[in-house]
């Protein structure tokens, strides 16, 4: 919902050029392509040529590797995605990211 501008969320940080949202402590290396919106957390790292196709989030402290390709995805905080990995329509978390969500409300 989020990714499509149905939930509205907070967000603390800049745009550094249109439509890149970063995070204080992100590092985001030279992308090859970016399109469409992008959210990068806190201590987020980019490396260089990655291609970020919007929507996606990236969430605090996660890292994307040099030359992979993301689009329309959704990384969990704390979660890498390797170098030269290739992520569309994806929701990717690691080990024990589910324990660590609030449960849902009824």
């Amino acid at each position: 919902a989020a990714l499509e501008g149905r939930l509205r969320v907070e967000w603390r940080g800049e745009e550094r050029q249109e439509g890149l949202f970063v995070s204080e402590g992100a590092e985001v290396g030279e992308l090859e392509t970016l399109s469409g919106s992008v959210w990068v957390g806190a201590g987020a790292r980019i490396g260089d040529g990655a291609r970020l196709m919007g929507p996606v989030v990236i969430g605090d402290g996660a890292g994307v590797g040099a030359g992979a390709s993301l689009r329309d995805t959704i990384i969990f905080p704390g979660t890498d995605v390797e170098e030269g990995a290739i992520v569309v329509g994806g929701t990717l978390g690691h080990t024990g990211i589910v324990e660590s969500l609030r449960p849902r409300s009824a």
